[in-house]
């Protein structure tokens, strides 16, 4: 459980940190804070899917990824979109 919300963090941190050499490079930047505004809510629905695993029902933390998963997926398929176009 743990180890889904870490590696979402350390992935942010990630981001964050690839934003510092590359200074001179707008697009890239602009790709990373884009993502990185798309993994807040992702961690705000691992964690409640978290807190409920601990208090109401274990199983419910594999449906909070499996719907961070989704929320992901549809928004970074729908940015592209938008930009192909």
């Amino acid at each position: 459980m743990i180890i889904v919300v870490v590696s979402t963090v350390a992935n942010w941190f990630l981001h964050k940190v690839i934003d510092k050499p590359n200074i001179d490079q707008k697009e890239l930047l602009e790709a990373t804070a884009q993502y990185r505004k798309l993994l807040i809510p992702d961690l705000i629905i691992k964690g409640v899917g978290l807190i409920l695993s601990l208090i109401v029902y274990p199983p419910i933390m594999m449906y909070s990824v499996l719907i961070a998963a989704f929320y992901i997926i549809t928004l970074k398929t729908l940015s592209e979109k938008r930009v192909n176009n």
